[in-house]
C-alpha cells in the first residue's frame, strides 16, 4: 500500500512504486488521468556484458570494442576510451552481437563529452535499432538534437539478438564524423506493474472513499491517498527478422 498526502486546490506529480500519476487540480476537481490503464516497468540495472562490437569503420587505435567500457584495456587513456570514425557524410552504426536473444528495457549512450570534450562533439541525432538476424531492423528509439554528455533511456520492452546505435549527425556541426566513449544496453525485468483494480482510494482521516471514473471532488479537509499494485507480465516487442 503506498500513501500519497494530497492538499486541496493542489497541484502536484506523484511517482507511485514508478507509476506516474498526473493529479491536476481545477477548481476543487482532482483529475487523474488515464491511472487505470498505465503500466510501468521497473528498469534493469543488469547490463548485458558478453558482446561482440563492430561498426560501420573506424580510426586505429579507436576500435568498436572501446566503447563496450565492459572490455576496456585497463592500458588505455580515458580519453582513448571510445569508437571513432571519419571521412565520409554517410549514416554511421556502432553494432553489438549479443551472442543471443534478450529482452531489453533500457540502453545508454555515453558521448565525448562524457569524458571531458566539449559539448559540440557530443552526438546530435542518432537511435537504437534492435534486429533478431543482423540484417533487418526495427527502430526502437529516436534521439534528435541532443546535447547531453549521456543519454539514458527506458523503452518498451523488446527481443532482439543485435543492437546497433544507428547515427545520422555524428556531432553538433555536422556528419563527417562520429566518436561513442560508451554504448550498452540492459536486460528487462520479467514483470511490470499496474494499479490493482478498486484499490485507489482516499481517507479524510475518518473513512476511505473508493475513486473511480478519470476525477473525483476534494473534500475540504486534506486528504491521504492509497493505492495497491499488482504484477502483470512484460508486453514486448520483437525487432525485425525479415
Amino acid at each position: 500500500m503506498e500513501n500519497i498526502n494530497c492538499k486541496n486546490k493542489m497541484t502536484k506529480l506523484f511517482a507511485i512504486m514508478m507509476l506516474y500519476v498526473l493529479v491536476v487540480a481545477i477548481g476543487n476537481r482532482i483529475g487523474i488521468k488515464d491511472l487505470l490503464s498505465q503500466t510501468v516497468y521497473a528498469a534493469s540495472n543488469t547490463v548485458i556484458s558478453d558482446v561482440i562490437a563492430t561498426a560501420s569503420s573506424y580510426a586505429q587505435p579507436f576500435t568498436p570494442d572501446r566503447a563496450v567500457n565492459l572490455t576496456q584495456d585497463s592500458s588505455q587513456a580515458i580519453a582513448s576510451s571510445r569508437w571513432y570514425c571519419s571521412g565520409t557524410n554517410d549514416t554511421k552504426w556502432l553494432q553489438l552481437d549479443l551472442k543471443k536473444e534478450y529482452y531489453m528495457d533500457r540502453w545508454r549512450v555515453e558521448n565525448l563529452g562524457a569524458l571531458g570534450w566539449d559539448e559540440s562533439c557530443n552526438t546530435k541525432n542518432y537511435a537504437l535499432q534492435g534486429s533478431l538476424n543482423g540484417t533487418n531492423w526495427t527502430t526502437i528509439q529516436q534521439i534528435n538534437k541532443n546535447t547531453n554528455n549521456i543519454t539514458d533511456n527506458i523503452v518498451t520492452p523488446f527481443i532482439a539478438r543485435y543492437v546497433r546505435l544507428y547515427i545520422t549527425q555524428g556531432n553538433q556541426n555536422n556528419n563527417l564524423w562520429a566518436s561513442i566513449a560508451d554504448f550498452k544496453v540492459y536486460e528487462a525485468p520479467a514483470a511490470g506493474k499496474q494499479l490493482k483494480a478498486g484499490s485507489l482510494k482516499y481517507n479524510n482521516g475518518t473513512v476511505d472513499t473508493l475513486i473511480t471514473g478519470n476525477d473525483f471532488i476534494m473534500p475540504a479537509t486534506n486528504v491521504t491517498i492509497t493505492a495497491e499494485f499488482e504484477a502483470i507480465p512484460i508486453v514486448k516487442q520483437r525487432a525485425s527478422r525479415y
